[in-house]
């Protein structure tokens, strides 16, 4: 996620250079999973987040031939479906304790200088219903009071 740094950064100054007030706000989506032990945020969303990784994988792979597609996106679905869990774990999602949530989700606002956080509390649309409860719970009762 610090990747996007440069893209908001030109996205500022864009904001600026056509005369808008202010820096503009920025939202990041990301896929989050609070749970009380880092073993279960680990193991408790990976089928469900690997599902989603290789169906985007494959739709990026099947859209690089289309009619007035631009740039190598073959290589882009390539890299996407070579990632491993931890690689999205470390790079592209928010799981963990409701701490070490707080703790990412701060440095990225910090880093990034976000507005607003939109997180996604079923990536892959397969968690089970009690277990997306319980992340939502987490999330309200431990981590946003702590971001606010």
């Amino acid at each position: 996620l610090p990747e996007l740094a440069p893209s908001i950064q030109q996205y500022r100054a864009a904001w600026k250079q056509a005369g808008h007030p202010g820096e503009g706000n920025v939202g990041l989506r990301v896929p989050v999973y609070a749970a009380e032990k880092a073993e279960d945020a680990y193991n408790q969303p990976m089928e469900s987040a690997m599902a989603s990784v290789t169906n985007l994988g494959n739709r990026v792979a099947g859209s690089a031939s289309r009619d007035g597609t631009s740039g190598d996106w073959s290589a882009q679905s390539e890299n996407i479906l070579r990632m491993t869990y931890d690689d999205w774990l470390r790079d592209k999602v928010v799981y963990g304790t409701p701490e070490a949530i707080v703790e990412k989700l701060g440095q990225l606002t910090e880093d990034l200088g976000l507005d607003q956080i939109i997180y996604e509390i079923n990536f892959g649309r397969r968690i089970p219903h009690e277990l997306q409860m319980n992340n939502l719970r987490l999330m309200n009762e431990k981590v946003i009071p702590q971001l606010v």
